[in-house]
Protein backbone atom coordinates (compact mmCIF):
# COMPACT_ATOMS: atom_id res chain seq x y z
CA UNK A 1 0.00 0.00 0.00
CA UNK A 2 1.10 3.29 -1.12
CA UNK A 3 0.77 6.46 1.39
CA UNK A 4 -0.57 9.40 -0.34
CA UNK A 5 -3.27 12.03 -1.02
CA UNK A 6 -5.88 9.07 -2.06
CA UNK A 7 -6.29 7.81 1.46
CA UNK A 8 -7.05 8.63 5.07
CA UNK A 9 -5.66 7.26 8.62
CA UNK A 10 -6.54 7.53 12.04
CA UNK A 11 -4.25 8.52 14.98
CA UNK A 12 -4.79 8.06 18.49
CA UNK A 13 -3.23 9.92 20.74
CA UNK A 14 -1.85 12.20 17.84
CA UNK A 15 -1.59 15.47 19.76
CA UNK A 16 2.04 14.39 21.47
CA UNK A 17 4.63 12.36 21.66
CA UNK A 18 4.88 9.09 19.23
CA UNK A 19 1.28 9.75 18.57
CA UNK A 20 1.90 13.65 16.93
CA UNK A 21 5.45 12.26 15.55
CA UNK A 22 3.44 9.31 13.83
CA UNK A 23 0.75 11.40 12.33
CA UNK A 24 3.76 14.20 11.37
CA UNK A 25 4.90 11.43 9.50
CA UNK A 26 2.19 10.21 7.82
CA UNK A 27 0.92 13.15 6.77
CA UNK A 28 4.62 14.25 5.30
CA UNK A 29 3.56 11.66 2.34
CA UNK A 30 0.06 13.27 1.42
CA UNK A 31 -2.19 11.41 3.24
CA UNK A 32 -5.36 12.75 5.08
CA UNK A 33 -4.75 12.20 9.16
CA UNK A 34 -7.56 12.49 11.67
CA UNK A 35 -5.92 13.13 14.96
CA UNK A 36 -7.88 11.24 18.11
CA UNK A 37 -6.97 12.62 21.65
CA UNK A 38 -8.74 14.54 24.75
CA UNK A 39 -6.18 17.63 24.54
CA UNK A 40 -8.20 19.26 22.14
CA UNK A 41 -6.13 22.54 22.37
CA UNK A 42 -2.45 20.97 21.07
CA UNK A 43 -4.94 18.47 18.90
CA UNK A 44 -6.38 21.00 16.72
CA UNK A 45 -3.04 23.01 16.75
CA UNK A 46 -1.03 19.38 15.39
CA UNK A 47 -4.14 18.91 12.84
CA UNK A 48 -3.86 22.60 11.46
CA UNK A 49 -0.52 22.28 10.78
CA UNK A 50 -0.34 19.29 8.97
CA UNK A 51 -3.65 19.79 7.16
CA UNK A 52 -5.24 17.18 9.32
CA UNK A 53 -8.38 17.08 11.16
CA UNK A 54 -8.90 16.14 14.91
CA UNK A 55 -11.48 14.87 17.07
CA UNK A 56 -11.95 15.19 21.10
CA UNK A 57 -11.84 11.35 21.87
CA UNK A 58 -11.57 9.23 25.18
CA UNK A 59 -10.48 5.95 23.61
CA UNK A 60 -11.94 4.38 26.94
CA UNK A 61 -15.85 5.52 25.41
CA UNK A 62 -16.45 3.65 22.64
CA UNK A 63 -19.31 6.03 21.27
CA UNK A 64 -16.74 8.46 21.03
CA UNK A 65 -14.67 6.33 19.23
CA UNK A 66 -17.32 5.23 16.86
CA UNK A 67 -18.33 8.86 16.24
CA UNK A 68 -14.85 9.84 15.39
CA UNK A 69 -14.16 7.19 13.28
CA UNK A 70 -17.47 7.61 11.02
CA UNK A 71 -15.90 11.32 10.90
CA UNK A 72 -12.99 10.60 9.95
CA UNK A 73 -14.04 8.77 7.15
CA UNK A 74 -15.38 12.09 5.23
CA UNK A 75 -11.83 13.20 5.14
CA UNK A 76 -11.24 10.32 2.70
CA UNK A 77 -11.07 6.21 2.47
CA UNK A 78 -9.70 4.69 5.91
CA UNK A 79 -6.69 2.74 5.19
CA UNK A 80 -3.95 3.63 8.25
CA UNK A 81 -4.54 3.29 11.71
CA UNK A 82 -2.18 3.48 14.61
CA UNK A 83 -3.52 3.60 18.18
CA UNK A 84 -0.92 5.44 20.00
CA UNK A 85 -3.29 6.66 22.86
CA UNK A 86 -1.62 6.07 26.13
CA UNK A 87 -0.61 7.18 29.61
CA UNK A 88 2.10 5.98 32.27
CA UNK A 89 2.16 5.75 36.20
CA UNK A 90 5.58 4.79 38.01
CA UNK A 91 4.79 3.89 41.10
CA UNK A 92 6.33 0.88 42.94
CA UNK A 93 4.19 -2.13 43.86
CA UNK A 94 5.24 -2.60 47.02
CA UNK A 95 5.35 0.02 49.32
CA UNK A 96 8.58 1.76 50.50
CA UNK A 97 7.12 1.02 54.52
CA UNK A 98 6.03 -2.61 53.42
CA UNK A 99 2.28 -1.59 53.81
CA UNK A 100 -0.20 -2.28 51.58
CA UNK A 101 -1.08 1.68 51.93
CA UNK A 102 1.33 3.07 50.41
CA UNK A 103 1.34 0.01 47.72
CA UNK A 104 1.06 1.01 43.98
CA UNK A 105 -2.81 2.33 43.53
CA UNK A 106 -4.75 0.05 42.20
CA UNK A 107 -7.68 2.65 40.49
CA UNK A 108 -4.66 4.02 38.82
CA UNK A 109 -3.65 0.82 37.46
CA UNK A 110 -7.11 0.15 36.29
CA UNK A 111 -6.92 3.42 34.30
CA UNK A 112 -3.46 2.34 32.72
CA UNK A 113 -4.64 -0.77 31.74
CA UNK A 114 -8.23 0.79 30.44
CA UNK A 115 -6.20 3.03 28.00
CA UNK A 116 -3.67 1.60 26.97
CA UNK A 117 -4.73 -1.99 26.73
CA UNK A 118 -8.98 -2.24 26.44
CA UNK A 119 -8.62 1.63 24.06
CA UNK A 120 -6.80 -0.28 21.85
CA UNK A 121 -9.54 -3.03 21.28
CA UNK A 122 -12.08 -0.32 21.59
CA UNK A 123 -10.41 1.61 18.60
CA UNK A 124 -10.23 -1.37 16.26
CA UNK A 125 -13.20 -2.79 17.05
CA UNK A 126 -14.87 0.52 14.83
CA UNK A 127 -11.50 1.00 12.63
CA UNK A 128 -11.43 -2.11 10.69
CA UNK A 129 -15.03 -2.30 9.54
CA UNK A 130 -14.86 1.09 8.57
CA UNK A 131 -11.26 -0.27 6.76
CA UNK A 132 -13.19 -2.84 5.05
CA UNK A 133 -15.58 -0.73 3.69
CA UNK A 134 -13.20 1.74 1.87
CA UNK A 135 -11.62 -1.75 0.04
CA UNK A 136 -8.98 -2.18 2.46
CA UNK A 137 -8.52 -5.93 4.09
CA UNK A 138 -7.36 -5.83 8.12
CA UNK A 139 -5.84 -8.15 10.64
CA UNK A 140 -5.25 -8.60 13.98
CA UNK A 141 -2.26 -11.18 15.16
CA UNK A 142 -1.21 -12.10 18.34
CA UNK A 143 1.99 -12.31 18.91
CA UNK A 144 5.52 -11.29 21.95
CA UNK A 145 8.18 -9.52 19.74
CA UNK A 146 10.51 -10.94 22.15
CA UNK A 147 9.60 -14.31 20.73
CA UNK A 148 11.63 -15.75 17.60
CA UNK A 149 8.91 -18.43 17.24
CA UNK A 150 6.24 -15.74 17.55
CA UNK A 151 7.71 -13.55 15.26
CA UNK A 152 7.78 -15.96 12.85
CA UNK A 153 4.45 -16.49 13.11
CA UNK A 154 3.62 -12.90 12.67
CA UNK A 155 4.78 -12.55 9.81
CA UNK A 156 3.62 -16.10 8.35
CA UNK A 157 0.09 -14.87 9.54
CA UNK A 158 0.71 -11.31 7.05
CA UNK A 159 2.26 -13.95 3.97
CA UNK A 160 -0.84 -15.48 3.90
CA UNK A 161 -3.27 -12.54 4.09
CA UNK A 162 -2.02 -10.53 1.91
CA UNK A 163 0.97 -12.18 0.26
CA UNK A 164 2.98 -9.29 0.21
CA UNK A 165 3.89 -6.66 2.52
CA UNK A 166 5.05 -2.41 1.45
CA UNK A 167 5.49 -1.27 5.36
CA UNK A 168 6.45 -2.22 8.90
CA UNK A 169 6.09 0.06 11.95
CA UNK A 170 7.83 -1.00 15.08
CA UNK A 171 6.23 -0.17 18.31
CA UNK A 172 6.08 -2.76 20.58
CA UNK A 173 7.76 -1.92 23.63
CA UNK A 174 7.81 -2.82 27.39
CA UNK A 175 8.66 -0.44 30.61
CA UNK A 176 8.25 -1.49 34.49
CA UNK A 177 7.69 -0.07 37.32
CA UNK A 178 10.72 2.77 38.84
CA UNK A 179 13.53 1.04 40.35
CA UNK A 180 16.60 1.66 41.38
CA UNK A 181 19.25 0.00 38.86
CA UNK A 182 20.99 -1.40 41.74
CA UNK A 183 17.81 -3.38 42.88
CA UNK A 184 17.07 -4.09 38.78
CA UNK A 185 17.20 -8.00 38.14
CA UNK A 186 19.29 -9.91 35.37
CA UNK A 187 16.07 -11.04 34.44
CA UNK A 188 14.05 -7.52 33.92
CA UNK A 189 16.94 -6.13 31.89
CA UNK A 190 17.22 -9.54 29.53
CA UNK A 191 13.45 -9.13 28.87
CA UNK A 192 13.44 -5.24 28.09
CA UNK A 193 16.29 -5.51 25.96
CA UNK A 194 14.78 -9.11 24.61
CA UNK A 195 11.99 -6.81 23.32
CA UNK A 196 12.76 -3.19 22.83
CA UNK A 197 15.95 -3.80 20.96
CA UNK A 198 15.74 -7.60 19.60
CA UNK A 199 12.80 -7.72 18.93
CA UNK A 200 12.56 -4.69 16.65
CA UNK A 201 15.83 -5.70 14.59
CA UNK A 202 14.68 -9.18 13.97
CA UNK A 203 10.87 -7.45 12.51
CA UNK A 204 12.74 -5.06 10.58
CA UNK A 205 14.95 -8.25 9.26
CA UNK A 206 12.00 -10.24 8.34
CA UNK A 207 10.52 -7.49 6.90
CA UNK A 208 13.39 -6.55 4.81
CA UNK A 209 13.50 -10.34 2.97
CA UNK A 210 9.81 -9.44 2.35
CA UNK A 211 10.23 -5.85 1.09
CA UNK A 212 13.94 -5.46 -0.35
CA UNK A 213 14.56 -4.98 -3.63
CA UNK A 214 17.45 -7.29 -2.99
CA UNK A 215 15.40 -10.23 -2.61
CA UNK A 216 13.41 -9.09 -5.79
CA UNK A 217 10.52 -7.15 -4.44
CA UNK A 218 9.50 -3.29 -4.75
CA UNK A 219 10.76 -2.10 -1.71
CA UNK A 220 8.99 -0.53 1.21
CA UNK A 221 8.84 1.64 4.17
CA UNK A 222 10.62 0.90 8.13
CA UNK A 223 9.15 3.10 10.87
CA UNK A 224 10.76 2.57 13.78
CA UNK A 225 9.29 4.47 16.97
CA UNK A 226 11.21 4.91 20.18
Amino acid sequence: MKLDSSIAAVVTGGASGLGEGTARAIAATGAKVALFDLNAEKGQEVAAEIGGVFAPVDVTKTEQVQAAVDAAREAGPLRVLVNSAGIGSAARTIGRDGTIDSAHDLDIWKKVIEINLNGVLYGMRPQLPAIERAGGTAIAVQGDVGSEADIQAIFAAVDAAFGRLDGLVNNAGIVGPTERVDEMSPERLERMFRINVTGSIRCAAEAVRRMSTRYGHNGGVIVNIS
